[in-house]
């Protein structure tokens, strides 16, 4: 009673109240999703990167916060603390596009980088919110955004480096504004929607190809019949076309060539589509690795029962059990099915809207950008399915954006025949189906924990050595790992730099040479301190 008279504004009429109660729930949801997710950034990836995309991304970031575009190329590879960092044409820079770097760079320049990604996920379920209420209803938008809350897809990968955070704002910027362009016939709200989609594609250039197709089939059609398409494009394709021109350019400063990509130009077989690929990690030459027709529907495969548990945390998964059943006894096999079940229930509720008799264009926009998303990254060998998030995060964006919107409308349909049929105990119902799921939600981020919370190692390690060894003006060698911090160069000269780390170890992929640490101390390190890190231990040099 007391929420409902602080609701009431104005004349204090029921609507404005409703409307207080509504403002009162999104402002929740959004600051529940920003807490939890810098949370999971701490519990998770203690506020710092973890493996060599994230580093990439930092790496960038502050460069871009210095004021520069890249660094001069290191006179060794060895200098570099990632493969994910080109060195072509005598620059030094992050191998992915600028999108998620540049916005990453504000919070370097604030001193809090880990934040960015967790206020990203907030302004993402306001633009859920609203994307809901103009596709469907207030009730259906307050749900869908709940799901968005707990969804494990959205908060695990809501705390992380990575661009997905980014790419899930800006590609929801770019839906919110077709949807209020459309009903609006704004062009402001066009100009924006080419603007956010052109970001989304410096950002991740597969996932807003796939965005972007569905948004066209959304629209195209209307304005075809409306004669208004040229007014439409107009507005649009000037600032997209902007953006694309930078991401042209980026590639263009960088490589030498606006086709050329930043992402392969320093590996050459990291790329899409069928055929030989390797990341350029290993210590070994490129592995004979050919990604096949035949890989890719048996990734499909794979993936669809990793979204659907990362989607909602419901059920039990193992990416590998395909190949394990046949192995386990009877009843093992019976407790795989039955703790599997609940994998297929946000299907179900995905597809329900699809079947029933009020389905309508916007059930179908979110589908296709589900699918669209689903069905592109067949193409691309490197998504693959595990048992935490981030080893499907290839989906998040198509996960927050069109699974869970379906879902959510799936949903209410669910419970208007639950009151059909059983009015007086529709909510007990509900709740009773909702509460043992929830449960198996929670029970799903525990299971997250030891593995997230081990990733990283090896960066914590050794910084917290030269931390603790108040080591300064040093050098420390890593050997045979690709896991190295972030030091001082090249964000300071490397005669000013307080701490380097090189790598040591042979790599034909990377172009690592050195194998002996006393041929690259003797070139650019004398008179430093000098350390080995290795898996055996931390060791001074003599």
């Amino acid at each position: 009673m007391g929420v409902a008279v602080a609701a009431k504004s104005n004349d204090g009429s029921p609507q404005s109240a409703a409307a207080g109660r509504k403002n009162a729930g999104i402002a929740l949801l959004v600051t529940l999703a920003t807490l939890l997710s810098a949370f999971l950034s701490g519990s998770y990836y203690h506020y710092s990167y973890f493996e060599t995309d994230t580093e990439s991304y930092l790496f960038q970031a502050i460069l871009f916060a210095q004021g520069r575009l890249y660094a001069e190329a290191p006179p060794d590879r060895g200098f570099s603390p990632s493969p994910q960092l080109n060195i072509t044409n005598g620059k030094w820079y992050s191998k992915y596009p600028f999108g998620n770097a540049a916005v990453l760079a504000l919070g370097v320049l604030a001193g809090v980088p880990w934040l960015v990604a967790p206020l990203l996920t907030g302004g993402g379920i306001y633009l859920l919110h609203r994307i809901l209420e103009e596709a469907y209803d207030a009730r259906t938008a307050l749900l869908g955004s709940a799901i968005a809350v707990i969804s494990p897809s959205t908060l695990v990968l809501g705390g992380v480096w990575w661009s997905e955070a980014t790419n899930r704002f800006f590609l929801g910027l770019f839906l919110l504004a077709l949807l209020m362009a459309r009903k609006r016939e704004s062009r402001w709200w066009i100009v924006l929607a080419g603007f956010a989609l052109g970001y989304s594609f410096n950002t991740r250039p597969f996932t807003a190809v796939a965005f972007g197709l569905g948004g066209a089939a959304f629209i195209l059609g209307e304005l075809w019949r409306k004669k208004q398409i040229w007014r439409f494009a107009a507005a649009f394709l000037p600032p997209f076309g902007l953006m694309l021109g930078m991401y042209a350019a980026w590639n263009w400063y960088l490589t030498g060539s606006p086709w050329q990509s930043t992402f392969n130009a320093d590996q050459k077989f990291d790329s899409l589509g069928f055929g030989p690929h390797d990341n350029g990690i290993s210590f070994d030459p490129v592995p004979s690795y050919e990604y096949t027709p035949a890989r890719a529907a048996k990734k499909l495969v794979r993936n669809i029962p990793a979204l659907s548990l990362h989607a909602f945390g419901w059920g039990s998964y193992d990416p590998k059990i395909d190949e394990k059943i046949g192995s386990l006894p009877a009843l093992a096999r019976l407790e795989a099915a039955i703790t599997a079940l609940p994998l297929a229930f946000p299907f179900l509720l995905m597809l329900l809207p699809l079947f029933h008799s009020s389905r309508n264009r916007y059930d179908a926009l979110f589908f296709s950008l589900w699918s669209l998303t689903v069905i592109l990254y067949c193409f691309h060998w490197w998504s693959v399915p595990g048992r935490t998030p981030i080893a499907a995060r290839y989906y998040s964006e198509c996960t927050m954006l069109g699974m869970i919107p379906l879902a959510a409308r799936g949903m209410g349909i669910l419970y208007g025949r639950i009151r059909e049929a059983a009015a007086a105990k529709a909510r007990l119902i509900a709740v009773a189906l909702l509460v043992p799921l929830l449960l198996n939600t929670a029970f799903t981020y525990a299971g997250y924990g030891p593995d997230l919370q081990a990733l990283g190692d090896p960066y914590r390690t050794i910084e917290r050595l030269v931390r603790d060894r108040k080591i300064h003006r040093a050098v420390v060698f890593i050997q045979d790992q690709f896991q190295v911090p972030l030091g001082d160069y090249p964000f300071q000269t490397l005669d000013e730099a307080d701490i380097v780390y090189f790598h040591l170890g042979s790599s034909k992929v990377w172009g690592l040479r050195h194998a002996d640490w006393r041929e690259a101390y003797e070139q650019w390190f004398r008179g430093r301190k000098a350390f080995l890190f290795r898996k055996g231990g931390f060791m001074a040099l003599n």
